[in-house]
C-alpha cells in the first residue's frame, strides 16, 4: 500500500496542475461577455461601458487592465490584453482561430497613453517611438 501512495500523490498533483493551467483557446461571443470583456464585432461593439470604466480609471490613474476581443467575418478573435499600472500601459494580442489555433502573437508591448481620433478611434501610443501604435476599440 505504501508503495502506490507516491505514485498516486504525483499522477493527483500532475492532474490538479494540468487542471488548473490557464488555456488559451477561442470563445464565443456570450462566453467573452460573460466573462467582462468588450466585444466588437464589424460596426458592433458590447460591454462597452466596460471600456468606458477603463478610460476613467486611466484618468484618475487607477491600476485597471481591460480585454478586447474583435470578431471577424470568418468569426476567428483578435484578442487585445490591456493592463494599466497607473503610469504606463502594457499591451498584449494575438489572433484566434476557431480550431484554437493562436498567431499573431505580440507580448508585453509598453504604451505611454491613450489617443483618440475625431471619429472615435483609440490607439495606444508610446511617445517614446518604442512601439508603434496599437488600436484598440473604435467608440460610437
Amino acid at each position: 500500500m505504501r508503495k502506490l501512495r507516491l505514485p498516486v500523490s504525483i499522477l493527483l498533483l500532475l492532474l490538479l496542475l494540468a487542471g488548473c493551467s490557464p488555456k488559451e483557446e477561442y470563445f464565443s461571443r456570450e462566453e467573452a461577455l460573460k466573462n467582462g470583456y468588450v466585444v466588437l464585432d464589424g460596426t458592433n461593439s458590447e460591454n462597452s461601458d466596460r471600456f468606458e470604466m477603463f478610460l476613467n480609471n486611466v484618468d484618475a490613474k487607477r491600476e485597471d487592465a481591460v480585454m478586447i476581443v474583435i470578431y471577424d467575418l470568418t468569426e476567428s478573435q483578435y484578442i487585445i490584453d490591456i493592463r494599466y499600472d497607473g503610469n504606463l500601459f502594457t499591451a498584449s494580442r494575438h489572433f484566434m482561430d476557431k480550431e484554437s489555433r493562436k498567431t499573431q502573437e505580440m507580448e508585453n508591448l509598453t504604451f505611454t497613453h491613450i489617443s483618440k481620433t475625431s471619429s472615435k478611434n483609440y490607439f495606444l501610443v508610446d511617445e517614446n517611438q518604442i512601439n508603434a501604435e496599437l488600436w484598440i476599440y473604435q467608440g460610437k
